[in-house]
This record gives structure tokens, C-alpha cells and sequence, in this order.
């Protein structure tokens, strides 16, 4: 089994076990976990997670862009699992050039065909800001949830 594959599971229980030494465990209680291939989402379902973040890569720089079979592998394996994309071109900071802007606005609308609850992306200026103007174009992809990063390593 994969190392993030242990500390997903692991976390996940951790989580558990603390909210359940203080009461019991809320219904809505959300444990999201980043997973990047079917065995690690198989782990964290089993920890459980109760969503998860797929993303290709998490061991080198963070986490990218998961494929489509990549999605596709995982839905078949967790199949009840709300799944969160990763959209994120490249390893490394957040500026963006145009043409990896719009590989990512491409992403976005696959990933809306494929059925994912949601994506989880980033955009900053050149300053360290966020880019609100693409963060407005792509939240305007209708999804039931989106998740802006915000990263500054």
C-alpha cells in the first residue's frame, strides 16, 4: 500500500476518533481526503472519508491534474463518493500563463461532463493576489461546489 495511502486512512480515523472522544460523531461531518490513484482512494474511503480530492502527482509539488481514467478508476472503485478535481497544470507557484489558463478552463468543463461534485483550483497575479478575474470565469461553470486555493509557496 502507498505511504499516503496509510496517512490518508490514518488521518481519517484520527479525525474520527477525536470527534467521537467529544460527542458523538456529527451526521454532516465532512472528511475530505487528497488522493491521487485508486488504491489511496480505496484507503481513504476505508479511513473514512466521505469525499475526496483527486489529484494526480500529490508526492511532487502538491499535486496536478488527474486524468480522466484516472476519475473514471476511482468512481468505479468508491462509486457512492462525492469527488472533488484537482485543476492545476503544473507543478510549482500559481501565475499562469494564458495557455495553461485555458487548459485549465478546459478541465473544468470536462471535469462538469464527468460528473464530479466540484473542483478545486488556484490563479494568482504575478503580485501574489488572487486572479479574481478567472476565478469569476471559471466559477462560472455551474458545479455544486468549487474550492479556490489561495497558495503562496
Amino acid at each position: 500500500m502507498p505511504i499516503h495511502a496509510l496517512a490518508c486512512q490514518w488521518i481519517s480515523s484520527y479525525a474520527f476518533q477525536m470527534v467521537d472522544a467529544v460527542h458523538e460523531r456529527p451526521s454532516k461531518l465532512t472528511i475530505e481526503v487528497c488522493i491521487d490513484s485508486v488504491e489511496s482512494a480505496a484507503a481513504a474511503v476505508r479511513g473514512g472519508a466521505n469525499r475526496l480530492e483527486l489529484c494526480s502527482n500529490l508526492g511532487y509539488g502538491g499535486g496536478t491534474t488527474p486524468s480522466i481514467g484516472l476519475l473514471r478508476s476511482v468512481k468505479k472503485a468508491v462509486p457512492n463518493i462525492p469527488i472533488m478535481a484537482m485543476v492545476r497544470p503544473r507543478a510549482g507557484d500559481f501565475v499562469y500563463s494564458e495557455g495553461e489558463l485555458d487548459v485549465m478552463l478546459q478541465d473544468i468543463s470536462v471535469f462538469k461532463e464527468h460528473g464530479v461534485q466540484g473542483v478545486v483550483f488556484g490563479a494568482l497575479t504575478a503580485s501574489g493576489d488572487v486572479d479574481e478575474s478567472k476565478v469569476k470565469e471559471y466559477v462560472s461553470i455551474p458545479y455544486r461546489e468549487v474550492n479556490i486555493d489561495r497558495k503562496t509557496d
